[in-house]
C-alpha cells in the first residue's frame, strides 16, 4: 500500500567535508522520503519525493523557519527566512519523483534540523528530516621539527639549483672562451682576400 512504501525507517549516518576553514558534518534520521543529502563545495542539497503539497521547514537553536511550501497546481511560496537569499527549489526531471532544497554558500548559522513534511491520501502527514551540523576548524598548525624540516628542505633545494647554474654557467663560458681561442688560431691560416 502508499502508507507502508512511505513509512519512515530509520537510518543514521554523517558525512563531511572541509570548505576552506569550515567543516561540515550532517547526520541524518532518513526515512524513504528524504533520500538523499549531497554535499558539494559551499553547498548542501536535500532531496524529498515529489508529491502535490511538500513544506520545508527549518529548525535551529532559537526559532523554527517555514523555508518554502511547494504545491504541483499553485507552486512555489518562498518565506522571509535568514536562509531566504541562499536558499533554492530544484525539481527534477517531471517523469522522476524528487524535489530538493540547495543552500548556498552554507554558514555556521544554517545548522539546524531541516524537514520535509508532505501529506498522503488516506495515511495523513508525514516528515522526514536531516540535521545539518557545521563546525569551524583552525587550519593544521605545524610542529617546531616540522617547520624546520621544510625550512631546512627549501634552502638544500635552493642551494642545489644555485650550484648546478653556477657551473652550467661556468663550463658554457670555458666551452665558447676555448672555441674563440682555436677559432683564432685558425685565423692565421685563413687565406685574406686582398
Amino acid at each position: 500500500t502508499q502508507n507502508q512504501k512511505h513509512n519512515p525507517t530509520p537510518f543514521f549516518t554523517i558525512v563531511s567535508m572541509h570548505l576552506g576553514n569550515l567543516f561540515l558534518s550532517i547526520s541524518a534520521f532518513f526515512s524513504s522520503v528524504l533520500k538523499q543529502l549531497h554535499l558539494q563545495v559551499a553547498r548542501a542539497v536535500c532531496s524529498c519525493f515529489n508529491f502535490p503539497l511538500l513544506q520545508w521547514t527549518w529548525q535551529n537553536q532559537s526559532s523554527k523557519y517555514q523555508i518554502m511550501v511547494f504545491h504541483m497546481d499553485l507552486g512555489l511560496s518562498m518565506h522571509e527566512t535568514p536562509l531566504k537569499d541562499r536558499v533554492s527549489f530544484s525539481r527534477s526531471s517531471p517523469s522522476i519523483d524528487e524535489v530538493s532544497i540547495i543552500i548556498k554558500d552554507v554558514k555556521i548559522s544554517d545548522q539546524g534540523v531541516y524537514s520535509c513534511d508532505y501529506t498522503i491520501f488516506p495515511s495523513g502527514s508525514h516528515t522526514g528530516q536531516t540535521t545539518l551540523i557545521v563546525l569551524e576548524c583552525n587550519p593544521p598548525v605545524l610542529s617546531t621539527a616540522e617547520a624546520v624540516g621544510i625550512v631546512t628542505a627549501v634552502v638544500i633545494i635552493t642551494l642545489v639549483i644555485t650550484v648546478v647554474g653556477y657551473l652550467f654557467l661556468r663550463n658554457r663560458r670555458y666551452v665558447t672562451t676555448k672555441h674563440l681561442v682555436n677559432a683564432s688560431k685558425y685565423d692565421r691560416f685563413m687565406p685574406t682576400a686582398n
